[in-house]
């Protein structure tokens, strides 16, 4: 199963500084899971709060209002682009960039040597066939406990067999 963050469907609610990292609030940002190409084929969506870091970071525009919606943009990774996506998982080291528009038309423009992606709360699924979409469920994760640390996007599918080995009543 492949995952991306689909960017013109994502709410960005804020950014703070780490150090020399800027981080990305997106909640939620929604992420399409496919067997074939996430924010093309037929798969299912899922909204998640998540932090995206971009590490070394130089701000070039950020929005002047939060929470906004995102309308479109770009993702890159050393020679890779994205366009309207937001790779998953995210873990990468050398030149990245984010330009993305904000519904209201503000630019939002970072760049930086190196991103990741932190999970921080599952909100909602729904299956997107074609056209059609139907919900399936809704749960929710609490922030992961801090004796473990933010969850790592290492795969959805993974966090939600996770979550379902731990809570099997949730069903």
């Amino acid at each position: 199963m492949r995952e991306a963050v689909e960017i013109h469907d994502s709410r960005l609610v804020g950014v703070s500084r780490v150090g020399r990292d800027l981080v990305l609030h997106l909640a939620p940002a929604y992420v399409h899971r496919s067997e074939g190409r996430p924010g093309v084929d037929p798969g299912t969506g899922w909204l998640v709060d998540l932090d995206l870091m971009v590490l070394e970071v130089v701000v070039e525009s950020l929005p002047s209002n939060y929470p906004v919606n995102l309308a479109d943009g770009d993702f890159r990774a050393g020679e890779r682009r994205w366009d309207n996506l937001i790779p998953l998982p995210l873990d990468v080291a050398g030149a990245v960039s984010l330009d993305a528009i904000a519904a209201e038309s503000e630019p939002l423009v970072v760049r930086g040597s190196g991103a990741r992606i932190v999970v921080r709360q599952v909100a909602e699924a729904e299956s997107v066939l074609g056209d059609d979409i139907v919900y399936k469920s809704r749960k929710c994760w609490p922030r992961a406990a801090e004796s473990r640390g933010p969850w790592r996007m290492e795969s959805l599918g993974s966090l939600l067999r996770l979550h379902a080995r731990r809570n099997p009543s949730d069903g």
